[in-house]
């Protein structure tokens, strides 16, 4: 191919040719001879200019090439092959990349000297000569540019407009969606009284058009981005608006204020001005939330504010807060790294299979486990460079990491170059396609189920284990007697959530942990947090999740709320805890909780309390004993927000009450 290719530069001056030399397999560091044309090409880089076609071709036709030097040999093949696994080929196959297009794989003998005029020919007509009379147009000044200058940017031009066309292969997956041909057919609108141009059309390198309902929050949302956009000289923007006419009444419930600065903005003391959006004119009587709308990738809560966030009305403020405004500061605090496992063997999602990414130094900094939804699995991280790995106990006895996706759909294997490691570097967060396979032997084990052992296999392997610990004894993980998870969003419930809190360290000589969700807790709860801790000596614990971009998100909070106490709990705490207790913030505990961390669930992962019929005068709030309740029920106890659940392997234990006594 390498010698047609020669032979075609004789005939047609107008293109330059370059070699890619990735052979199958690498040389030995100590090799000192090599296969002819793949040293000739070895030793002739960085001297093709100086080289007609002729001679390049006499060359590897009848040169013999000299002494090779080991390292420079071995280091051009894998150079070679770096970048041919780049673009999508492996080392020993044949490809042909025109302008950043690649042709192959092409099996040997596909592509010969007779077929390289025909591509030269389509490549000029189809793709250059329009990007050289786009660059006309647009004025872009090419005469000063030398014969190879003028190639690059030709070449570059076309390679990014190819790209442009082929979907990002780290994309593809579950959601990858098929490119469609750009259409304008927003052009054929009546908008002699709804459209909105910015910019000149005929010198823009880029056209913008929006088609908005200016009643839909995705108006509001789109508001700064345009605002941002008619900055730029070099584009060009229509908005077309189109309202709903159908509609009875405003649709607006929410107001959306977006930040998109054109250029860094400073004081007089030099210091940067941080970004900063406002909200003025608002109606004073309704009772606002305020929160970020962020990408989904982002784990974003509020940092500093001396307002209740949840419950903001305007209406009682004093004078002087009307004049500052409610304010609040915002951080940035962890980017979702997120994905979807399958199970090569069965091409299922291998649900219940415990994962950690571990730092640089081997320190696991998160785990999750994959669910049976879409495989999906879910960390919390800051940029950097990670591993990710089977998390040590059942997963490792019957799955091995074949490949942790981190380059798309069809990642290659952890035993290539692209090995384990897994590499956060964008505020857009990473999307993983890890594939694992099963051990040898266990093709069917569910890893949720426990190994079936027979007596002799038993004591084996606690004989093993005793004279393990005792060479080596494990590390102790110290973990509280009892631990309460609760949720608590804004200031009222906090003050509920402190209370519950006293009540349960009253009531107990045991260690107690609470686990409180981040994403509703208030700065000044999280400032508070650790005094109250210090002075009644209980530990606690934040953790986050964020809500999942497959699943339906909730508009309103306490949905999304209950959503977390119902939907996320296998998922939301540390893989080695064993049993927590939910109790509503709003409760008060007045019996010790140790007595149901030990209580026996007889391998239940949840347990519920029914609700009692003590009290008489509670006979009318019954609902369960009436109606549709009583139909469905048929005659069993109604169990209220009371669960266990037991963390055994891969299942978490919960305890959820309404009223502990």
């Amino acid at each position: 191919m390498a010698i047609g290719a020669i032979k075609a530069l004789e005939k047609h001056k107008d293109f330059r040719l370059g070699f890619i030399h990735a052979p199958k397999i690498l040389p030995m560091s100590d090799a000192t001879s090599a296969p002819r044309h793949s040293a000739l090409l070895q030793q002739l880089s960085g001297h093709f200019g100086g080289l007609s076609p002729s001679q390049l071709l006499e060359a590897l036709e009848t040169s013999t090439p000299g002494r090779v030097n080991p390292l420079e040999y071995l280091d051009f093949c894998m150079s070679g092959q770096i970048l041919a696994r780049e673009i999508g080929l492996r080392p020993g196959q044949m490809g042909v990349i025109v302008n950043g297009r690649i042709i192959g794989p092409l099996p040997a003998g596909a592509f010969s000297e007779v077929d390289f005029p025909p591509l030269i020919v389509y490549e000029r007509d189809r793709r250059v000569t329009p990007i050289i009379t786009a660059l006309k147009e647009a004025q872009f000044a090419t005469e000063s540019l030398d014969r190879s200058s003028y190639a690059d940017l030709i070449s570059t031009a076309a390679s990014v407009i190819a790209a442009v066309q082929v979907p990002d292969p780290t994309a593809e997956g579950l959601f990858n969606i098929p490119m469609r041909p750009r259409q304008r057919q927003y052009r054929h609108l009546d908008s002699k009284h709804s459209k909105i141009a910015h910019g000149k059309e005929d010198t823009a390198l880029f056209h913008f058009a929006f088609v908005v309902d200016p009643l839909s929050e995705a108006a509001q949302k789109l508001g700064g981005l345009l605002k941002w956009l008619s900055t730029l000289e070099t584009v060009y923007l229509e908005v077309y608006m189109i309202a709903d006419q159908t509609r009875e009444e405003l649709p607006l419930k929410r107001f959306y204020r977006s930040l998109v600065r054109p250029h860094l903005i400073f004081n007089e003391a030099g210091d940067e001005v941080p970004p900063m959006v406002g909200f003025k004119n608002l109606p004073e009587e309704p009772i606002y939330t305020l929160a970020m709308d962020v990408p989904a990738s982002w784990l974003a809560r509020p940092r500093e504010s001396e307002y209740d966030l949840d419950n903001i009305h305007l209406a009682s403020l004093s004078g002087s807060e009307r004049i500052t405004g409610v304010k609040a500061l915002f951080d940035l605090d962890f980017l979702v790294i997120e994905g979807h496992a399958r199970d090569t063997s069965t091409g299922s999602p291998p649900r219940g299979l415990q994962l950690q990414l571990i730092s640089h130094d081997m320190t696991p900094i998160a785990d999750t486990l994959v669910v049976e939804n879409l495989g999906y699995l879910q960390f919390k991280a800051k940029p950097g460079v990670f591993q990710l790995d089977i998390k040590k106990g059942r997963g490792e006895d019957v799955f091995v990491t074949e490949s942790v996706g981190n380059a798309g759909w069809e990642s290659p294997p952890v035993e290539s170059e692209a090995g384990a490691e897994v590499t956060l570097t964008s505020f857009e967060g990473l999307t993983l396609y890890p594939r694992f396979k099963r051990q040898q032997g266990q093709a069917d084990t569910d890893v949720l189920r426990p190994p079936r052992e027979n007596f002799f296999s038993s004591a084996v392997q606690k004989v093993v284990q005793a004279v393990t610990s005792w060479i080596r004894p494990p590390e102790v993980v110290e973990e509280a007697d009892i631990n309460i998870f609760t949720v608590a969003s804004g200031h009222l419930y906090e003050r509920f959530a402190s209370i519950m809190i006293l009540s349960v360290m009253k009531n107990t000589n045991s260690t107690v942990k609470f686990w409180f969700i981040e994403n509703f807790l208030s700065p000044s709860f999280l400032e508070f947090i650790p005094h109250l801790a210090e002075e009644y000596n209980f530990q606690y614990e934040l953790v986050t999740y964020k809500w999942p971009s497959w699943l339906r998100s909730q508009r309103e909070k306490q949905r999304v709320i209950w959503g977390y106490k119902i939907l996320f709990l296998d998922v939301l705490f540390p893989m080695d805890l064993k049993k927590v207790i939910f109790v509503d913030a709003d409760q008060i505990v007045r019996t010790d909780l140790q007595e149901l961390v030990d209580l026996d669930l007889h391998g239940a992962p949840y347990g519920y309390t029914p609700m009692g019929d003590d009290n008489a005068d509670m006979e009318g709030f019954r609902f369960w004993k009436t109606g549709y309740w009583k139909d469905y029920l048929k005659g069993r106890p109604y169990h209220i927000r009371f669960v266990i659940l037991s963390k055994n392997i891969a299942s978490l234990t919960f305890f959820q009450c309404s009223l502990c006594d």
